[in-house]
């Protein structure tokens, strides 16, 4: 896949983890890129070459771009949309279950969702599918 289409993506790693990465990139003397993206590739079946390419020592920030194949990226994507359609469901449940609730409320109490995230979490998963 030498010379392949890739593109990029921002990642934020907790100082753990990118030091995980940094030390298993010493053991293959690879770079982070080939080490993250062929796990990633790996979980989800996309066909991926590493570069081959070591690394200079990576910087103190807990942010790395990472080069993939656009596939891979793609893939990511569907899995969070999967992921995030959790956390619209938790909202859909407790909507029903306050309402539920509601019936045995005391005489004149009443609620109201301050926030509601459910229409940014569709609009947000909406854009970054299409």
């Amino acid at each position: 896949m030498a010379g392949a289409q890739r593109t990029g993506v921002l990642v934020r790693m907790p100082p753990a983890i990118k030091q995980a990465v940094v030390d298993e990139a010493t053991r293959r003397s690879a770079s982070m890129n080939d080490v993250v993206v062929t796990v990633l590739a790996e979980r989800f079946s996309v066909p991926f070459s590493p570069s081959g390419r070591t690394s200079n020592a990576p910087g103190g920030s807990g942010v790395v771009v990472l080069r993939m194949p656009p596939e891979l990226k793609r893939r990511i994507h569907e899995a969070a949309y999967e992921s995030q359609s959790n956390a619209n469901d938790v909202i859909k449940n407790v909507k029903e279950k306050l309402e539920e609730l509601k019936k045995d409320f005391p005489s004149g109490m009443k609620y109201k969702i301050s926030y509601d995230v459910s229409n940014f979490l569709e609009a947000s998963i909406h854009k970054v599918l299409h």
